[in-house]
């Protein structure tokens, strides 16, 4: 949307933001950029952000810093927001530019059913191909020709993500299923098969909806696993053990013959 913006609009904002005063702008990105930098603690993952904050802090003591470009960018991403709440405002939502953020990580209100997530996770396991959804893989005449009609898989979409990126996704996926902290080692840490996996809570509420989705064998996928549980409010576990069940009849382990009894004779 931002490309929508008219050049008009943006030369009355640089010439709005050119009459405040000399160096204000300046110094209000520079202190808030060095207090960033005081509070950002040295730990894994923040030497990217720090490396950054410090370039910004240097180019802003040089005057290389482009801070005009930035303030515009930012107002006009204020005027977006505003146009995108007017244009919402009967769906009773105001879209900010966290709601981006949350949507970005999934956090947003979707609505996808447990089939399409699968879609999704398969698309991300085999890592270059979306297919079209379909529960068929062919169809027989029994009645009188015999003739079997495969159904051959159809694409949807290619993936345009680096190989590095899907590396990237897969091993933290990985993680999630045998890491020292991953939220379903208690499931898959010790499973026969490895698993890659991705739990989440799906707030409605105060409503706690339970997500898994996963594929394995992580090395060389054949198998994409969904599974939800609406309203499990802290009882997400059960919903991993159903996952955990599937593949377990998939791969075709723990698979014992019970003898009839009593008890269960009626179910045999």
């Amino acid at each position: 949307l931002n490309e929508l913006v008219q050049p008009g609009t943006r030369k009355t904002i640089r010439k709005t933001i050119q009459k405040l005063p000399e160096g204000l702008v300046e110094q209000a990105y520079k202190t808030a950029y060095e207090e960033a930098r005081h509070e950002l603690k040295p730990e894994a993952g923040t030497q990217a952000i720090a490396s950054r904050l410090d370039s910004h802090i240097e180019a802003l003591k040089d005057g290389t810093f482009d801070w005009m470009t930035l303030l515009e960018d930012q107002i006009i991403n204020g005027i977006v927001g505003t146009y995108i709440n007017e244009r919402f405002k009967k769906i009773e939502m105001e879209w900010t530019v966290a709601d981006n953020v949350r949507t970005a990580i999934g956090q947003g209100d979707n609505a996808f059913t447990p089939v399409q997530m699968a879609r999704y996770v398969a698309g991300l396991a085999n890592g270059k191909t979306v297919y079209n959804l379909t529960i068929i893989n062919g169809i027989k005449d029994h009645k009188k020709t015999g003739r079997y009609i495969e159904n051959p898989a159809s694409v949807f979409k290619q993936l345009e993500l680096k190989d590095t990126t899907i590396e990237a996704i897969h091993a933290g996926m990985n993680l999630v299923a045998k890491g020292s902290h991953g939220s379903a080692r208690t499931y898959f840490s010790q499973f026969p098969v490895e698993v890659a996996a991705k739990t989440g809570t799906a707030q409605e509420n105060s409503w706690e909806n339970a997500w898994f989705v996963g594929f394995a064998p992580y090395s060389k996928p054949e198998l994409a696993v969904v599974t939800s549980m609406y309203g499990a409010d802290g009882l997400g576990g059960y919903n991993i053990q159903v996952a955990k069940d599937i593949f377990e009849h998939y791969f075709k382990l723990n698979q014992t013959t019970q003898g009839i009894t009593l008890d269960n004779q009626f179910a045999q």
